[in-house]
């Protein structure tokens, strides 16, 4: 499946690093954008798929415990998640100030 890719950005590289990059694609059999994405996105991981992932895990590995020691964990998961993705509400003597 081919990505779409939106946001463009002009780049000024060190002399010779253009020369690397190309060198790399070549024997990767990729297109230096492709490799430049991927080098990019390995760098700066999206957090929420992060998340994704290790809720996946946790997932798998809930299911492998007893009923009765599911129930406690699952609710463990959902507020973890709630805390990391959703603000609070704000308090109303917040409000006042």
């Amino acid at each position: 499946m081919k990505r779409k890719f939106l946001d463009q950005y002009q780049l000024r590289m060190p002399e010779g690093l253009r020369d690397r990059i190309k060198l790399a694609a070549d024997a990767a059999d990729k297109s230096m954008n492709l490799l430049i994405v991927e080098t990019l996105e390995a760098a700066f991981p999206d957090e929420k798929e992060q998340l994704r992932a290790a809720l996946r895990l946790l997932d798998a590995k809930i299911a492998e415990l007893p009923p009765e020691r599911q129930a406690p964990l699952l609710e463990f998961r959902k507020q973890l998640w709630v805390d990391l993705w959703y603000e609070p509400l704000p308090r109303e003597e917040d409000d006042d100030q």
